[in-house]
């Protein structure tokens, strides 16, 4: 299921989360925290980490490294 913007705000302000930052991971080893530069748009919202340093999820704060997903992962 793909997720819109509008979804995306309305996750973040059940869980208090409007302020956090946008990490995006690949699962466990590499996380890019994102920027103005990385937005862009098309048909669609775009995420470009191409300038973001990968930061390795050693590398994260243990804080950093609890995840709780919306939905179960497949």
């Amino acid at each position: 299921m793909l997720i819109t913007p509008k979804q995306l705000y309305k996750y973040a302000e059940a869980h208090d989360l409007l302020d956090a930052p946008i990490r995006v991971c690949d699962g466990m080893a590499v996380s890019y925290f994102l920027t103005h530069q990385t937005l862009a748009r098309s048909q669609s919202l775009v995420l470009d980490v191409s300038s973001c340093d990968p930061i390795e999820y050693d590398q994260l704060t243990p804080a950093e490294q609890r995840v709780t997903y919306a939905y179960p992962v497949e």
